[in-house]
């Protein structure tokens, strides 16, 4: 015992020990570090993302003290600049990895970049305000108190440049570069940077940029079908596919719920075919619009040989699009990419700011009676939170003095009011295109399908996300209006359409059976995918967004019942 005691004794009095005593606010900042990466995968287990901490925990580990080691072995300021850039970086993604992870149990990927691409100053302020609550604020300031007290303990350190230094990053480095070795070895290239949360951002950036350039080059040269052609005699013909937001299928009176959210549209009912199990294929909008409009589907992610628009130019369409959604740029998103080859583009939150839907009405009326065959895109702004703001004064007749009983726990009334306001709102838009298109003297139809649903009632404990479980995501109103002009030129294809209104569809479908209700069709044309065709198959599976969740048809949750039954795996 005298002996060892005497051997602690010596390493105590050593250089080495006295290196770690002198940089003992550097191993606080390498602590700092660790305990950053430890509580992002405690939180992916409680946002459900993983059910393990451990494991997330050990693999991320190593590359986190490689960086650390790495950064350490320049020394002296310039060692300082390394590891608290490095310390920013970790810092902010897992901020934010812990904000998705939390609130919409999703992980940093691709399709959030997308998300963000495509939102305005004015959407992204909105989103905010839903989730900058008082708690939340306190805890983005004390994080930045910490950052600031660790980069203060940093320039503390010296950092000095001695065979002790070599060492101990050595020692950090090593197991990350066994790790490397070996996936190497085994060929699992991707788990080298899989593992580091900072370099796996970077490479999800990298897939979306590539995601870009694959739609871009599509755009460019795209793979058409052969002989496309229209199949009606028709010299004028107008198409209007009406793109809602964030509507839910049973917010809507015209599907049985309670409030009257959906008088004019009611008030045609029998000219409606008003489909009753829709859903779409993911719940974001980005996601959404490539899959209703490109060959991309749920089973051949990313195969992009061609739009909708790129066959209604083939078949002789002239395609407007019309949008109160923004945009940052010319070729800045998906759906700017996907809708490049539109005649006209019209982005009226360019022309009028915190413009309302109805005034796409006056967009639509500037070339509605124009002579020839056209597509006319409107893409609403719908229900998209914050709902308050998706209609004027006139249409907020929910409130507390005429609330209903709901099958759902609620958080919050008052966005279920304005909500179900948005919706009124949006009936009136659609009765007005409906009337439009009713009085052409050309065969016309009108197709309203939103992007996705929602679930106001729960909108702060089950916020929306591309991995949402919540059926209320996905399931949309699916209404489509025909004036008596195409009635009667195309009985046959309205008869199918009628014997399938309450067969289970996914919008990742959607552009075949816009084509066949313009009357377009094409060697090999997917009849099996065509909702107004005798010969359309329903699709035996469909998941709910990118999780293994099957959806499970179901009825109205606002039925006697008052059930809300789960979907099943």
């Amino acid at each position: 015992m005298l002996f060892l005691k005497k051997i602690f004794q010596r390493i105590i009095r050593s250089s080495a020990a006295a290196y770690v005593k002198e940089n003992r606010w550097l191993w606080a900042v390498l602590l700092y570090s660790i305990l950053l990466h430890f509580t992002e995968c405690l939180c992916y287990y409680l946002g459900k993302i993983n059910f393990t901490i451990g494991n997330p925990f050990l693999q991320g580990l190593w590359s986190c003290l490689a960086l650390f080691g790495i950064g350490m072995l320049a020394g002296g300021r310039i060692a300082k600049v390394i590891l608290s850039l490095l310390l920013v970086l970790q810092s902010l993604e897992a901020a934010v990895s812990i904000f998705l992870s939390l609130i919409f149990s999703l992980t940093l990927r691709a399709d959030a970049f997308a998300v963000l691409e495509v939102s305005s100053v004015q959407e992204i302020t909105e989103f905010c305000s839903m989730f900058l609550k008082p708690k939340v604020i306190f805890c983005i300031l004390a994080g930045i108190a910490v950052l600031a007290l660790v980069l203060t303990a940093l320039w503390k350190s010296s950092i000095k440049r001695t065979v002790y230094l070599f060492t101990i990053s050595g020692i950090l480095i090593l197991p990350q570069l066994i790790n490397t070795i070996r996936f190497t070895v085994n060929g699992d290239y991707e788990d080298i940077y899989y593992q580091n949360s900072l370099a796996r951002l970077t490479a999800e950036i990298l897939d979306h940029r590539k995601s870009i350039d694959d739609l871009s080059k599509m755009m460019h040269h795209p793979q058409l079908p052969a002989e496309i052609r229209s199949v009606s005699a028709d010299k004028d013909f107008t198409a209007v596919l009406v793109i809602g937001e964030s509507a839910t299928r049973f917010h809507h009176s015209i599907y049985g719920y309670p409030r009257n959210t959906s008088p004019l549209l009611n008030e045609i009912k029998d000219e409606l075919l008003i489909f009753t199990d829709v859903i779409s294929g993911i719940a974001h909008t980005v996601q959404s619009c490539l899959y209703m409009f490109t060959t991309e589907d749920k089973q051949n992610f990313q195969d992009y040989r061609y739009t909708m628009f790129d066959v209604f130019k083939a078949a002789g369409f002239k395609i407007y699009l019309f949008s109160n959604q923004a945009r940052w740029g010319k070729f800045d998103s998906p759906i700017g990419i996907i809708t490049a080859h539109a005649d006209k583009r019209v982005y009226i939150q360019e022309e009028k700011p915190a413009s309302l839907d109805d005034y796409l009405l006056t967009k639509l009326d500037s070339v509605l009676h124009e002579k020839g065959k056209k597509l006319i895109v409107l893409h609403l702004i719908g229900s998209h939170a914050r709902y308050e703001n998706r209609s004027t004064a006139s249409f907020k007749l929910f409130s507390k003095k005429n609330r209903i009983e709901t099958p759902y726990s609620v958080d919050d009334w008052e966005e279920i009011d304005e909500y179900d306001n948005s919706i009124l709102f949006t009936d009136h838009v659609l009765r007005q295109v409906a009337d439009r298109v009713k009085s052409s003297a050309e065969p016309s139809f009108m197709l309203y399908c939103p992007d996705h649903g929602d679930l106001p009632e729960q909108g702060t404990t089950n916020p929306r996300s591309a991995s949402s479980k919540i059926p209320e995501h996905y399931e949309i109103p699916f209404v489509f209006y025909a004036n008596p002009v195409y009635r009667n030129k195309f009985p046959d294809l309205l008869n199918a359409a009628g014997k399938n209104i309450d067969k289970p569809y996914m919008t990742d479908q959607l552009m075949f059976s816009m084509f066949s209700a313009a009357r377009i069709t094409f060697a090999g044309f997917p009849f099996d995918k065509d909702l107004f065709s005798p010969k359309f198959v329903p699709p035996s599976i469909r998941k709910l967004g990118n999780s293994q969740v099957v959806y499970q048809s179901r009825g109205n949750p606002y039925s006697e019942s008052r059930k809300n039954p789960p979907a099943k795996k």
